[in-house]
């Protein structure tokens, strides 16, 4: 407890040490292994921290909590890929976790990006529908519409920034991208109408 004042205190290294020595004293409690990597996270010692979490699998190992952290170190690392495996993992035990069908639509989003691939958005599509089913607001609209956007499916981009403004009726975001869609579109009227109201 006294290494997770010191978190909350932003000491990260002066945690770590409490945290090593609670688990000199309990070598079986597990839990203390993924508090540790937590920490070594937040140092962004990311091969220390996996190897905290890979000696705490045997309990923690089936709980979307561990597939989480894991995969956040290997992002850490800039292996995205395996970060993807991981999250996906983690919904398999919780499909409501964290927010994690976002990113990994942001994953294969940035693949799409880069090549253009149809196959990417449509896997970005699948996992922003998913987050959208669960948590449907005006945030996760404006995902999907941007993501429709990048992509120039101008028609499908509107319809989400315009539900996003049933639920924030002066979202700037939504305004604005939904203005910028009228201007590829060349409706420049509603564009500028947009656009005010952004501003």
């Amino acid at each position: 407890e006294t290494g997770l004042l010191y978190r909350d205190n932003n000491e990260i290294e002066t945690a770590v040490g409490y945290v090593k020595k609670a688990i000199a004293k309990n070598p079986s409690r597990n839990l203390y292994l993924m508090i540790l990597g937590d920490l070594q996270r937040d140092l962004r010692k990311f091969d220390e921290a996996l190897k905290s979490y890979q000696a705490a699998k045997e309990d923690y190992g089936n709980t979307p909590g561990y597939m989480h952290s894991v995969g956040c170190c290997y992002s850490g690392m800039g292996n995205q890929k395996k970060m993807v495996e991981c999250f996906e993992k983690a919904l398999e035990l919780d499909p409501n976790y964290r927010g994690l069908n976002e990113r990994i639509a942001d994953y294969y989003m940035d693949l799409y990006r880069n090549d253009s691939d149809e196959g990417h958005f449509y896997k970005a599509i699948e996992y922003i529908n998913k987050e959208v089913a669960i948590d449907e607001r005006c945030y996760s609209l404006v995902c999907r519409g941007l993501m429709y956007m990048d992509a120039m499916r101008l028609a499908e981009a509107i319809a989400d920034f315009e539900k996003a403004l049933t639920y924030q009726p002066e979202d700037w975001a939504a305004y604005n991208n939904m203005g910028c869609c009228y201007k590829y579109l060349g409706e420049y009227d509603k564009a500028i109408q947009c656009l005010e109201k952004s501003a």
